[in-house]
């Protein structure tokens, strides 16, 4: 099983023991469809099976004809992957104009470096005077419920192994925006259907977030279009698929 980027682990440098360890499978398991051709380019003569994760379809408790004016990103607080500091920033740009909008920032920290970080963050949110319009709350047990709170999901990470806090938060059906260049966000987000995906950098970000902000009949669609996307990854169809693949192995090992 792959969980991580594939191309993160197969490139030039990549160590030869890894790489003859990769080759002397059966099968190789990836989350997204993009890591077939990285892996196919080392491993030629290795099949390559794409099952990803299962997203379970939550029962809708949020009333969506009520707005919270709500943005919300869900993540390990860090510089890499996940970014927040360029959520705030798009969100500083726009700001003005959309008032009642407030971010709730869910996650928590792992190491010191995660907590000079978040420290940045809010002394950014404190520099340029919306404190109060971001909340930082820290791990918490209730993420859907926090979902379902809110009216868009913001997701900057650079990378992703699969994204389950994006598909989590689609599930519930949260139109989201992330970057085109960001594997796994870039399979998961239909730019103009399910969300937005955006250049890299804050401006293209700040519009795509502005657009959202402003438009209610948009976001309702795009919830619609959110939950409908997530579907492909019902439970049942992915254990079949892995019941599929063990099946095959076992069956291919007696040969």
């Amino acid at each position: 099983m792959l969980h991580l980027d594939a191309n993160v682990i197969f490139k030039k440098d990549m160590s030869l023991k890894l790489l003859d360890a990769f080759k002397n499978t059966n099968y190789i398991q990836v989350l997204n469809k993009s890591n077939i051709d990285v892996i196919k380019a080392y491993c030629d003569n290795v099949p390559v099976a794409y099952i990803p994760n299962v997203v379970k379809i939550t029962k809708q408790n949020k009333n969506y004809d009520k707005i919270n004016n709500k943005i919300i990103t869900v993540g390990r607080i860090t510089k890499e992957p996940k970014r927040q500091y360029l959520l705030l920033q798009a969100y500083n740009k726009i700001r003005k104009e959309n008032k009642e909008w407030t971010i709730e920032v869910v996650g928590g920290t792992w190491s010191q470096t995660d907590e000079n970080y978040k420290k940045m963050l809010i002394k950014y949110t404190e520099d340029n005077d919306f404190k109060e319009k971001v909340n930082f709350t820290g791990s918490i047990i209730n993420v859907s419920e926090k979902l379902q709170e809110a009216d868009i999901f913001a997701f900057p990470s650079a990378y992703e192994g699969f994204g389950l806090a994006l598909t989590e938060a689609m599930a519930v059906g949260l139109p989201a925006i992330g970057y085109k260049s960001c594997p796994a966000v870039n399979e998961l987000i239909i730019d103009g259907y399910n969300g937005f995906l955006c250049e890299d950098g804050i401006d293209d970000f700040a519009e795509k977030l502005k657009i959202l902000m402003q438009d209610a009949e948009l976001r309702k669609k795009m919830r619609q279009n959110a939950r409908e996307s997530m579907k492909q990854f019902a439970p049942k169809k992915i254990w079949d698929e892995w019941e599929d693949l063990i099946n095959k192995v076992v069956e291919e090992s007696k040969k």
